[in-house]
């Protein structure tokens, strides 16, 4: 019965599928043992590519599918066969292929259609993105400062205070001032507690905030909540368009990328199919190249103006905030006023063209509406947006809208923007009272040109038209230069028109005497026809330990001035002191002055606590094993020399930028292992950030080995062991001699292995080589055990 359905079976498959085995060539079925199994080589498109499995029979040459696709060979056609279960195609059936294959050297040449090669795709982008350095579970400061003024009828003591704690990240941070003789004594200028999600940009605040919603909108302090695209904590990342550009090579090359004749670029490449992507350059239209030189020095060009611009997003991007809470009308009072919001989203609908909306008000007032930019391939961005306001609180609804221009090609730049506003467009929605704008119409345009050898040239312009009040204009000419990279001179000249009449006019000169010294000299001329001068020699307070100071001279119509600042960062706080004096003309001389000090506590959680100057930003407690007095680097500079624990802390960190830290070699002892002398770090928001450097001291290791052999303990005499590192990671050799006596030299403090072979079996005992004084460690006699089965 079996056999009977068997047959059917094959019965039908046969009527169905026969009539397309008519028309479908079938496989010459598994190995029929024809042929002659053989390995060859092979060369695609000028490139070698390896030795390869082949068989050659009556038909000719067979080659495995597998290996052709390996070699980059995407799309095969060609007459096929099997050998031992592996797909093989005949060679010179090969659909798109120059085929030659020199039976005497064994060796098969394929010249393939590009199109059918593999797909390669170069990143250029400029600059990587950096993972957040890992952060202690909880790290914080809590910066102080105390000063004393005094003034002609003014005398004052003031003191701020700013919390800083960061934990299963999120951030915890509150400002606080007090100044004596102020009606309002406690000054709290803001409290937020922040979750930042590096890896989709995102941060939401609890608390205060500073919210804008963008063009025709306005700032304002508000307490809420706050959610907002954060594209900082991906240093690297970049938000607007790149220039892509695809080609096909045959052959292999060599890609040169150039950007306005100057070359970014070289990469290697294969034949086939080239995707270049990631191309982000200075702002501007630039003529983007790249240059192909194939192995036979044939030489190819191809050509993309592209027009990079930060205005626009990339293609799918987004960028947003969104803030709900109460409106602060007074940032300087704990005083919250009625409910507001503000808002905007853009997105990048293609690369160049991103569209966005943004809305803001507050209880009886709002203004909403969208915008747009659009990225002109050779001609530079548009953007354009429109907005309307109403309300309980409005007397009339109002509108506005802005359109603006901007481009610049290589060294020249240009710019248009035009605003206008009806009557009644609530200009600040953040008001607590209704207020219209008083402006009508504002237009404002220029163009810059560098000439290089020559300096910048600028030329600017605007009109501001008044609801009730005269028109006002202004047209500025301006020039700056740099020479031999110590002396700068910037001028301008302005002439008005309109509320106020005249020439304005100011010429500045800055020499760098060295690195630590400069010097300024400015002098300026009002619509009035009045003219001031001041001169300014300064020296600034390094990053690490050192002293600033600046002396200022300032001559105006009514009033002299002289003025006298200094500065100093100590290890644990920061002094500063400044003198002013003031006299009319030689008449009613005055005399002011203000001294003073702050610090800072700074604490992470596996390093302690540490007393330093005062912290604007992140810090990093910088650990150099346990030698004192080693100098670390912040960047070129000196920070400053380890302590008595090898510990400095750096508390001039700038959050969510890569910064590095080194050490100076030749303040390492020879005894000490140093592997890397630098560390970079990307701290996040606020942050404490421990760079470990793991300086171990070098000890010579020696003692007697012995075995165990169940109720007798030999000594281990005459053989070659081997020490390894705990985790069995690095061998090194390790003599014993006679009665099991053994020395090492340059062995690193930390938990090894020690292991032997002998006729019983292998023999192996772990040790620990601990911190200590002196130049050698001895372990005494150790004792190794059998291990089971060896």
């Amino acid at each position: 019965m079996l056999r009977c359905l068997r047959l059917i079976a094959l019965l039908l498959t046969t009527t169905v599928f026969g009539s397309a085995a008519l028309s479908t060539p079938i496989p010459r079925g598994l190995d029929d043992g024809s042929g002659e199994e053989l390995f060859i080589t092979l060369t695609l498109n000028g490139q070698e590519k390896g030795t390869i499995f082949a068989v050659i029979d009556a038909d000719g040459l067979w080659v495995k599918t597998e290996d052709l696709k390996q070699a980059g060979l995407n799309i095969l056609e060609g007459r096929t066969r099997f050998w031992a279960g592996e797909s093989l195609i005949r060679a010179y059936t090969l659909a798109n292929a120059k085929v030659n294959f020199d039976e005497e050297e064994q060796h098969l040449t394929l010249d393939i259609d590009p199109d059918l090669l593999g797909n390669q795709v170069i990143d250029l982008s400029s600059e990587p993105q950096e993972p957040l350095t890992p952060e202690p579970a909880i790290n914080g400061y809590l910066n102080w400062s105390v000063d004393r003024q005094q003034a002609p009828g003014y005398n004052a003591t003031g003191a701020t205070a700013a919390l800083n704690l960061r934990a299963a990240g999120w951030l915890l941070r509150s400002d606080h001032d007090w100044l004596e003789g102020r009606d309002q004594t406690h000054i709290r200028y803001g409290t937020a507690l922040t979750r930042d999600w590096p890896e989709p940009a995102l941060r939401l605040t609890l608390g205060d905030a500073q919210a804008y919603s963008g063009d025709l909108g306005r700032s304002r302090s508000m307490a809420g909540v706050t959610f907002a695209r954060a594209f900082e904590l991906r240093p690297g990342f970049e938000t607007s368009p790149a220039a892509n550009l695809a080609t096909t090579i045959s052959r292999p090359s060599v890609a040169e990328i150039y950007v306005d004749g100057s070359m970014v670029r070289t990469v290697n490449l294969n034949p086939g199919t080239v995707d270049f992507s990631n191309l982000r350059y200075f702002t501007g239209l630039r003529n983007t190249e790249v240059v192909i030189r194939d192995d036979f020095g044939n030489r190819s060009v191809i050509s993309l103006p592209f027009y990079f611009t930060s205005d626009v997003l990339d293609a799918g991007l987004q960028d947003f905030s969104y803030t709900v809470g109460f409106l602060r009308p007074d940032s300087t009072r704990d005083d919250y006023d009625r409910t507001a919001f503000s808002a905007f989203h853009r997105y990048g609908v293609t690369d160049r063209i991103t569209i966005g909306a943004r809305a803001d008000g507050v209880q009886g007032l709002w203004s909403a509406g969208p915008n747009i930019a659009v990225r002109i391939p050779r001609g530079g961005v548009v953007s354009a947006a429109w907005s309307k306001s109403g309300g309980s609180d409005a007397p009339k609804t109002g509108d506005a809208s802005t359109l603006g221009w901007n481009w610049s090609e290589g060294n020249f730049s240009a710019n248009v923007q035009q605003r206008r506003y009806s009557e009644y467009y609530a200009f600040d929605a953040a008001l607590s009272a209704f207020q219209i704008t008083p402006i009508k119409r504002a237009l404002a345009g220029g163009a810059n040109l560098s000439v290089y050898g020559a300096g910048t040239f600028s030329i600017s312009g605007d009109t501001i038209s008044y609801w009730g009040a005269p028109d006002e204009r202004r047209t500025t000419l301006g020039y700056s230069m740099s020479v031999l990279g110590r002396l700068s001179i910037s001028a301008t000249v302005s002439h008005l028109t309109g509320g106020r009449t005249g020439t304005e006019a100011a010429i500045t000169l800055a020499y760098s005497f060295s690195d630590r010294v400069s010097a300024t000299a400015t002098r300026q001329r009002n619509s009035s026809g009045d003219y001031t001068s001041q001169m300014r020699i300064s020296t600034p307070q390094p990053p690490g330990e050192g002293w600033g100071a600046s002396v200022t001279s300032t001559r105006a119509p009514t009033l002299n001035t002289m003025e006298a600042t200094a500065g100093v960062n100590l290890s644990h706080a920061q002094l500063g002191a400044s003198v002013r004096r003031d006299d009319q003309n030689g008449f009613n001389p005055t005399t002011s002055w203000r001294v003073g000090a702050g610090s800072s506590i700074a604490f992470a959680s596996g390093a302690g606590f540490f007393v330093t100057r005062p912290i604007e930003q992140s810090f990093a407690i910088v650990k150099v094993g346990q030698l004192a007095d080693v100098a670390v680097l912040q960047g070129s500079q000196v920070l400053g020399r380890t302590n008595a624990d090898g510990v400095l802390i750096a508390p001039d960190v700038n959050s969510l930028n890569p910064m590095t830290f080194g050490l100076r070699d030749g303040d390492i002892p020879m005894e000490y292992a140093l592997g890397a002398t630098t560390r970079q770090i990307l701290p996040p928001q606020n942050a404490g950030i421990l760079v470990n450097f793991g300086l171990k001291r070098i000890h010579a290791l020696t003692g007697k080995l012995f075995a165990n052999m169940g109720e007798t303990r030999v000594a281990v005499a005459n053989r070659q062991a081997a020490i390894w590192t705990s985790d069995m990671s690095r061998p090194r050799d390790m003599p014993i001699g006679q009665d099991g006596l053994f020395y090492l030299e340059d062995m690193i403090q930390g938990a090894y292995v020690i292991a032997v072979k002998l006729p019983e079996g292998q023999c192996s005992v772990q040790i620990v080589l601990a911190e200590h004084e002196g130049p050698a460690f001895d372990l005494g006699e150790i004792t190794c055990e059998i291990e089971p089965g060896s």
